[in-house]
């Protein structure tokens, strides 16, 4: 009884506006969990029994080099020098932790309060942390662009592109080597599945779903938002069940990927300060 008043109170406290909210983004994560349930119901668990554990591993180690660029890119956004990177990187995985909360906003906000813990003030933390995201979707959608319109004009120039970046804008390289790097761990699974399906593709519909993923921000880490993106970018419907199998198994690997980065910059960390 005291439970259902309590429960009463803290429905009573809630404004009208907050609590619409608050139920928007219940209903994106409840149909984005309704989503993956739908489609991924009649998959065989032999599918997924089928894809190689080295494969499965080693894919897991280029996202785990991926989200360390883009770590390393914030730290240096920053501009905290007298900061260890290990410090901020660890901080990078935590706020990873923070977009499974409903509302992907978490994980920026996350990672804006840990930036202030470094005496960063909050404005200057937001702002940095807001060029590190246009530079992170921006470099995103270059890469995922290039490749989606498959020309071989349009490859030229991307390789002077990102050499000249390379030479020019180091923490921009960073972004865009990643962004090479994640499609990659999808193109493993591909393999392990027994596909050598358009590599173009992959590289596509891997990136572009991730940006559709960033930027839908009312779905946690973009659950179901990037797994639909994937499917409809790469139109297959002769593999659709593959592609499924590959962005499941994709999305366990990430959030693998988040708890073990922050438990590794985490002890890398307190080793530091011994």
């Amino acid at each position: 009884m005291k439970t259902i008043k309590n429960i009463y109170y803290k429905i009573q406290n809630i404004s009208f506006p907050q609590m619409y909210i608050k139920l928007l983004k219940i209903t994106f994560l409840l149909s984005a969990l309704y989503f993956l349930f739908y489609q991924f119901k009649d998959i065989t668990f032999s599918k997924y029994t089928s894809i190689s554990v080295s494969s499965l591993l080693f894919s897991l180690l280029l996202l785990f080099l991926a989200t360390s660029l883009f770590a390393y890119s914030w730290y240096l956004s920053l501009g905290l020098n007298s900061i260890p990177s290990s410090k901020i990187i660890k901080y990078y995985f935590q706020g990873q932790l923070g977009k499974y909360i409903p509302g992907s906003i978490w994980s920026i906000a996350g990672r804006v309060g840990l930036a202030t813990t470094t005496g960063l003030s909050a404005k200057d933390a937001t702002k940095k942390t807001i060029l590190h995201l246009l530079k992170l979707w921006g470099t995103c959608f270059l890469v995922g662009f290039a490749t989606y319109v498959s020309n071989i004009n349009l490859y030229i120039i991307f390789l002077l592109l990102i050499i000249f970046i390379g030479v020019n804008y180091k923490e921009t390289f960073l972004y865009l080597i990643a962004w090479l790097i994640i499609p990659t761990s999808y193109v493993l699974i591909f393999l392990s599945l027994g596909l050598n399906n358009n590599i173009e593709k992959i590289f596509s519909s891997s990136t572009l779903s991730w940006l559709g993923g960033f930027l839908f921000i009312p779905a946690p880490s973009g659950i179901g938002v990037r797994e639909y993106l994937f499917t409809v970018i790469y139109n297959n419907s002769n593999v659709l069940e593959e592609l499924l199998v590959v962005s499941g198994a994709i999305r366990l690997l990430t959030i693998l990927n988040d708890l073990f980065g922050f438990l590794i910059y985490s002890a890398l960390d307190k080793f530091k300060k011994e």
